[in-house]
């Protein structure tokens, strides 16, 4: 088992309106923190997930749907409104001490909780590459006025400052 840093708490700017439904194009950056690494690709795996009410009325998001990075990107076509409801459930998932701001957010737009697959490449494993498995991620936004915070955690991650968690993987 190889721990790595994943990092969190990226920013996505608010392009719709605040008062009127609207689908919009989240998206969040993956970055590596553990220096020599490089992301190849990744997947996330949805296992299980919470939307704030009327938000997502087409169901574009699902159990079992897998996403892509690209452009070191994960899109999510959701809406944008913030609920207590998908805040408890992302606590009771990644509590304050399992998350990259180390504490309960006041509202979230939606999180999402899946498996994380990564193909790494650099590093100890120079030119070679290798696939890791993360399960028990929690991918969350918190809506605010002017940008659209990301929360970062997982079951079994742990805060480690800097907006930073370590995450175990195999």
């Amino acid at each position: 088992m190889k721990l790595f840093r994943l990092a969190g708490a990226l920013l996505v700017l608010l392009t719709g309106h605040a008062h009127a439904f609207s689908y919009e194009n989240n998206t969040v950056q993956l970055k590596m923190s553990e220096s020599g690494y490089t992301i190849k690709s990744a997947s996330f795996t949805v296992s299980a997930f919470s939307i704030t009410a009327g938000q997502d009325p087409n169901g574009n998001i699902a159990v079992g749907e897998t996403f892509s990075l690209s452009n070191s990107q994960f899109g999510f076509t959701i809406g944008r409104k913030g609920s207590t409801s998908v805040t408890q459930f992302f606590d009771q998932v990644s509590p304050g001490a399992d998350n990259t701001n180390n504490s309960t957010p006041s509202s979230l737009n939606f999180a999402l909780q899946g498996t994380l697959t990564l193909r790494l490449t650099g590093g100890v494993l120079g030119t070679y590459s290798q696939t890791y498995t993360f399960p028990g991620i929690v991918l969350a936004q918190q809506g605010s006025t002017f940008s659209n915070p990301w929360w970062f955690g997982g079951t079994s991650c742990t805060y480690i400052g800097s907006n930073q968690v370590t995450c175990p993987g195999t």
